[in-house]
C-alpha cells in the first residue's frame, strides 16, 4: 500500500515535471523566434536608416548645388 502510494506519488511528480519541461521548452523556442525576429527589424531599420542617410546627403548636395547656382544666376 505504501509502494503504491508512493508509485503515484512519483508518477504524478514525473508528468509535472514534464509538463513544466514541455512548458519551459516552448517558451525557449518562443522567446527564440522573437529575438530572432528582433534582429531581423533591427537589421531592416538600419539598412532604411542607411539608406535614407545616403539620400540625405544627395538632396543636401543638390540644395547646395541650386543655392550656388541662384547666386550665380
Amino acid at each position: 500500500s505504501t509502494l503504491t502510494l508512493e508509485l503515484n506519488n512519483l508518477k504524478r511528480e514525473k508528468e509535472d515535471l514534464k509538463r513544466q519541461f514541455d512548458y519551459n521548452q516552448k517558451l525557449v523556442d518562443s522567446l527564440s523566434q522573437d529575438l530572432v525576429r528582433e534582429k531581423n527589424d533591427k537589421n531592416k531599420i538600419l539598412e532604411t536608416f542607411k539608406s535614407m542617410r545616403s539620400e540625405n546627403s544627395i538632396l543636401l548636395q543638390q540644395v547646395r548645388s541650386l543655392s550656388n547656382r541662384k547666386i550665380t544666376l
